[in-house]
């Protein structure tokens, strides 16, 4: 690690959605903890951060009303992830948000419980939920992610690979990343999780979005309607930090919408 540095934003993960759990979550964890581990061994680096992920904290709850704080952890997936085999490819969004959170689970215990963590290394983590927004480099990188989801349902094609995602929380890309420099920088931000959750999205919301914006061209039938009923009691924390930053709050769903498909429209 080059000297000078004084914060670490630890954005790395296996995402290939693998689902046996002894091929996922060991790297996951164990690559969170050498980067951490390796920047607390540099004593110019004052801050570590890492890119943990909604699915850490819960799963969506369509049925019922769920209230997140900064004390949830995705324990229902953890114990699916783990489950007997056979590893079945329905396992693997269980194996992965297991991954994210049996890593920041990690961290969290290196921070506050090994004699060998440095006192002035500050840990936080960020846990972004679905990212929409302005595509950094379309030709060179395409629509990655869930940036590619807001693709799909615009051109209609390969609908069919996410029709089976549950709606959820969605933040702007952008804002997604303020919150990772709050995280970094602001001084009242201390061993602390934030909570990157902007609105809730489905997708007959972004699918009347595209026609609210775009009236004379057909898109594909309306087909999810239901909600993520979980609220969210950290979500004020984030938003107030994007404030801090010098921004109204989070980025309407509508403009994020907008800014993703901008090269397509």
């Amino acid at each position: 690690m080059s000297i000078g540095i004084s914060a670490v934003i630890h954005v790395a993960s296996d995402v290939s959605l693998d689902p046996d759990p002894n091929k996922v979550i060991p790297s996951a964890v164990d690559g969170t903890l050498n980067a951490l581990k390796t920047a607390n061994d540099e004593p110019t680096v004052k801050r570590f951060v890492i890119t943990s992920s909604s699915l850490a904290a819960s799963l969506p709850n369509l049925s019922t009303e769920v209230i997140v704080t900064k004390d949830s952890w995705n324990e229902q997936a953890i114990r699916a992830a783990r489950a007997d085999p056979p590893y079945l490819p329905e396992r693997s969004e269980a194996v992965y948000a297991a991954s994210k959170a049996l890593a920041e689970k990690a961290a969290w215990n290196f921070y506050h419980d090994d004699p060998s963590n440095r006192s002035d290394l500050i840990v936080n983590t960020v846990l972004p939920c679905a990212n929409f927004g302005k595509i950094l480099d379309v030709d060179k990188q395409g629509y990655p992610s869930t940036a590619g989801v807001v693709e799909r349902l615009w051109t209609g094609k390969n609908v069919e690979h996410i029709a089976s995602i549950p709606p959820h929380y969605a933040i702007d890309v952008q804002d997604c990343a303020r919150l990772h420099v709050a995280a970094a920088i602001h001084p009242g931000v201390v061993g602390e999780r934030i909570f990157a959750y902007g609105q809730r999205f489905n997708y007959d919301v972004i699918l009347d979005i595209f026609r609210k914006r775009n009236p004379g061209r057909d898109f594909i039938s309306n087909f999810q309607s239901e909600w993520d009923l979980a609220v969210i009691e950290p979500q004020a924390r984030a938003e107030q930090l994007l404030r801090d930053l010098g921004r109204q709050g989070f980025t309407p769903l509508e403009e994020s919408v907008r800014l993703n498909i901008e090269a397509l429209s």
